[in-house]
C-alpha cells in the first residue's frame, strides 16, 4: 500500500539521536528505514506499526561495543588513613569512541607521589558496565598529593589520573 505512514521503534528504547523513524511507503508499499542509528551496545529487536496493521517485530539482533578507546576516572579516591583501603572505592570507566563501555579491560592503578617512580599496586578488570573498581589498593606510608595513575592493558587507551588525596596516621 503505497502512502502509509509506519513507524519503527526499537525495544529497549535506544535510537541515537537524529535517527528517523517514521516514514510513508514508496509506490510498491516499502518502507525503507535508511537512518536508523542504535545508540548502545546490547540485544535488540525493531517493531514497525502503522494504522490498520499488526504490529511486526525483526528478530533479535546485537550490536557490539567498538574497540576500546577512552579510559576516564568515575570515582576519585578521598584522603583517608595509612593501612586502610584507599577510601571512595577508586573507579575508572572505559569506552569506545561511540561512549558504549567495553567490559573485560584489565586495568593497572600505579601511585604517583612526588619524588617517587610511579609504581604498579594493583589490577581490576571492567565490568559489563565498563567500569573498573579498586576496593583493595592500601598504601603502607603517610603523604600529601597522592594521586593513582590508571593505565588499561589495551592498546589506544588513554591514560588517566586522579585528583590528588592525602593519607595520615590513624
Amino acid at each position: 500500500m503505497a502512502g502509509a505512514v509506519v513507524s519503527a521503534s526499537i525495544e529497549p528504547p535506544s535510537f541515537a539521536d537524529g535517527s528517523v523513524a517514521e516514514v510513508t511507503t514508496d509506490e510498491e508499499g516499502r518502507a525503507v528505514f535508511d537512518s536508523l542509528v542504535v545508540a548502545q551496545a546490547g540485544a535488540y529487536r525493531l517493531a514497525f506499526t502503522s494504522t490498520g496493521y499488526d504490529t511486526a517485530r525483526s528478530a533479535e539482533f546485537v550490536v557490539r561495543f567498538g574497540i576500546p578507546r577512552v579510559l576516564t576516572v568515575v570515582r576519585e579516591p578521598l584522603h583517608g588513613a595509612v593501612g586502610a583501603p584507599v577510601a571512595g572505592e577508586p573507579s575508572v570507566r572505559i569506552t569506545d569512541d561511540a561512549g558504549n563501555p567495553v567490559p573485560g579491560i584489565n586495568v593497572d592503578a600505579r601511585l604517583e607521589a612526588a619524588g617517587t617512580a610511579a609504581e604498579k599496586i594493583a589490577t581490576a578488570p571492567t565490568d559489563d558496565q565498563g567500569v573498573a573498581v579498586f576496593t583493595d589498593i592500601v598504601i603502607p606510608a603517610p603523604g600529601a598529593d597522592y594521586r593513582l595513575k590508571f593505565k588499561a592493558r589495551a592498546a589506544g587507551v588513554n591514560d588517566a589520573v586522579s585528583t590528588p588525596f592525602n593519607l595520615t596516621n590513624s
